[in-house]
């Protein structure tokens, strides 16, 4: 496996998603007001969609500039469907 600049960054990110997802599930348990469990969750999409978005940069950045033209598209083709 190939180590990564961004991957304890990412982590991070998705450490504080995890954390989100457990006070949804509390607050749930503990009928919270709809309009706080939105908020929580929007917190848990916009952290999880910021880990998948500095990974595919990081992707696309660092390991296609190493690969030859046919791999590089083929490499780009199937990231390009997760963006």
């Amino acid at each position: 496996m190939t180590s990564h600049a961004s991957h304890p960054a990412i982590i991070k990110r998705l450490k504080r998603a995890q954390g989100h997802l457990t006070s949804v599930i509390e607050m749930l348990v503990a009928e919270r007001p709809c309009v706080d469990l939105a908020q929580q969750l929007q917190a848990v999409e916009s952290a999880i969609a910021s880990a998948k978005k500095a990974l595919i940069h990081e992707h696309i950045t660092d390991c296609l500039a190493n690969g030859d033209s046919y791999d590089i598209v083929k490499e780009f083709k199937a990231v390009a469907k997760y963006l």
